[in-house]
């Protein structure tokens, strides 16, 4: 379905900037049939739909968080994107859609305090100051090595009595988190993968090597980007 329609209504309300930031957000996101049914319904077909209140028009297609799915009308495809996602829709949204319903947003920091077999990393992230970004907008990836990992470490660092929370936490946390999403091939040790509102966390049996401070990365599409530059987006994206 094509969206360049939605794409010059985004740009003229302004609100392509918003939809170029960290979220995470969902864009609601109507077909050009849909704004040219809307346009012929408004005044004659001879209606712009660009001199609508598009600011009105929009703003409730533009939902903080992940969109409850049961008030959204005429769904065609859901397009994953680095800040959120795009919901292609067949129709123009109701304004009920503008309650915003949403799933609880559980961060990094939250799915990380709530995990026990995390517990070191989380004391140590704590003891570090880092659960305050980890608590942040994103997107970003969290390499969690697990307890194990921390009790090998803290063996091998002078004696078994060794304290990992005496180690220097930051030096040794800081190349474990990566803005926006993580090169796979350069992790060490992977178990699981858990995503979360504001990123992921790759959990692993080991802490990893300085090298991982590259932050190599996937290039990160927002839904500014994926709307502004595929007009025909598929519906097996």
């Amino acid at each position: 379905p094509e969206l360049s329609l939605l794409a010059k209504a985004v740009e003229a309300s302004g609100f392509d900037e918003a939809l170029g930031g960290p979220g995470p957000m969902t864009l609601v996101a109507p077909t050009n049939k849909a704004f040219e049914k809307l346009a012929a319904e408004s005044s004659g077909s001879d209606k712009n739909f660009l001199d609508m209140d598009l600011y009105d028009l929009l703003s409730h297609h533009i939902i903080e968080g992940k969109a409850d799915m049961s008030s959204i009308e005429g769904v065609l495809a859901r397009i994953p994107t680095c800040n959120g996602e795009i919901i292609i829709t067949d129709q123009i949204q109701p304004r009920s859609l503008q309650a915003g319903k949403s799933d609880t947003c559980e961060t990094i920091k939250d799915k990380l305090m709530s995990t026990p077999e995390l517990s070191l990393l989380a004391k140590a992230v704590e003891a570090s100051g880092f659960d305050e970004a980890l608590g942040g907008p994103g997107p970003m990836t969290l390499v969690a090595p697990t307890n194990k990992a921390f009790e090998k470490l803290a063996a091998e660092s002078s004696g078994s009595d060794k304290n990992f929370l005496d180690m220097d936490l930051y030096d040794l946390l800081s190349h474990h988190i990566i803005e926006g999403k993580a090169d796979m091939s350069s992790i060490e040790g992977v178990l699981a993968r858990i995503p979360t509102c504001n990123g992921e966390i790759i959990i692993t049996d080991q802490i990893q090597p300085r090298s991982l401070q590259a932050g190599k990365s996937d290039t990160c599409e927002t839904i500014k980007d994926k709307l502004m530059s595929t007009p025909e987006l598929s519906l097996l994206a």
